[in-house]
């Protein structure tokens, strides 16, 4: 049986059978259809058993199968046959299997292998996990207690900040794409997923132009930065923004922009200042907080989450001087998630 038997109807995301409505655009939820589906009971490439189908997104559909040879189970993420004729859709999927195999840390989830099955669907195997999204863990638990929620934020911007030192940038860091596994002692293990819409930052020669055209917004409008909203080009500072936006949320138990509309979300995320942590009710921040690390964490959130980009480069390199790029226009060097990094660890709270 499916552990995501609720799904959205407008955006098609999964969700645990506790779930109600859907946490990106507030549609309430139905039970998923039980389909015969091919797929479900076959073997692929003679050695990956398939169990069932676990989700669906805009790209894919996710099966659980097991690889007999090593006794594992893995995740297998296949491009839904009616976009396989799809050129982009096909150059966005093959870039994210070659960027997601190419990383490797604790954090991040593993990409075992990926290429086309014989009828011409492409395909990417990963781990497995088990646990909940963070979206998941939010809605089920509410907002976080300040240690549990920093401890998340952190081990999120060591993965996230590892693909940055391989020049990768996510473009859609957000509570869906963000896993909580048990692993030992700890239920909240994080595992960073999906780079689909992800791009090389020091440039990937096979991708679509279409896709670096201005004016295009990729990620999703609660967790966009500034200058996504705008349509501009995203770098490692974009994604320090959608953490601090985490973080926010995961604390306040909202984002700090609410509105049903995407554009009314887009110009907020460019032209106003989020509302500091300590201006929300208390009962709405923290289960437990005092006031010091409240403050450093407001601290966190404004040097991450700033409308100018520029300030956020300036934490992400930590003060690594520009270059010019081959078209001549000045580029900071992407050094990681430091920022963010920095602030947790200045909080007072006990990382791992």
């Amino acid at each position: 049986m499916s552990q995501h038997p609720k799904i959205c109807p407008e955006c098609s995301t999964p969700y645990h059978a506790a779930a109600t409505f859907c946490q990106l655009d507030g549609s309430a939820l139905v039970e998923q259809q039980v389909s015969a589906d091919p797929l479900v009971g076959a073997r692929l490439l003679e050695q990956f058993d398939v169990h069932e189908a676990i989700g669906s997104g805009g790209m894919g559909t996710v099966y659980r199968a097991h690889q007999a040879a090593l006794q594992r189970d893995v995740a297998i993420k296949i491009l839904h046959r009616d976009l396989a004729k799809n050129a982009d859709a096909v150059r966005r999927f093959q870039r994210e299997a070659r960027v997601a195999s190419s990383l490797d840390h604790p954090n991040l989830v593993d990409v075992y292998l990926f290429g086309e099955l014989p009828d011409g669907s492409l395909y990417l195997v990963m781990e497995y996990l088990e646990g909940r999204t963070l979206a998941q863990a939010l809605f089920e638990d509410g907002h976080f207690p300040l240690a549990r929620g920093l401890r998340i934020a952190h081990a999120t911007a060591m993965g996230v900040g590892a693909a940055h030192r391989q020049g990768i940038v996510h473009r859609d860091v957000k509570p869906e794409n963000i896993m909580l596994v048990k692993r030992g002692d700890d239920h909240d293990f994080v595992k960073v997923l999906d780079f689909g819409i992800a791009r090389l930052a020091s440039g990937d020669p096979g991708r679509s132009g279409v896709e670096t055209q201005a004016g295009l917004v990729f990620g999703t409008a609660r967790y966009l930065s500034p200058e996504g909203a705008r349509g501009e080009p995203a770098g490692p500072q974009s994604d320090c923004y959608a953490l601090a936006t985490v973080v926010y949320q995961a604390l306040a138990g909202r984002t700090p922009f609410e509105s049903d509309s995407s554009v009314s979300l887009l110009v907020a995320q460019i032209h106003d200042p989020a509302p500091a942590l300590r201006s929300l009710p208390r009962d709405r921040i923290l289960r437990t907080a005092v006031p010091a690390p409240l403050r450093g964490c407001d601290c966190l959130l404004k040097g991450c989450a700033r409308n100018d980009r520029r300030h956020r480069e300036r934490d992400e390199t930590r003060g690594v001087p520009r270059r010019a790029d081959a078209t001549g226009r000045r580029r900071y060097r992407p050094g990681g998630a430091s920022s963010a990094r920095r602030a947790v660890s200045r909080s007072g709270i006990e990382l791992p």
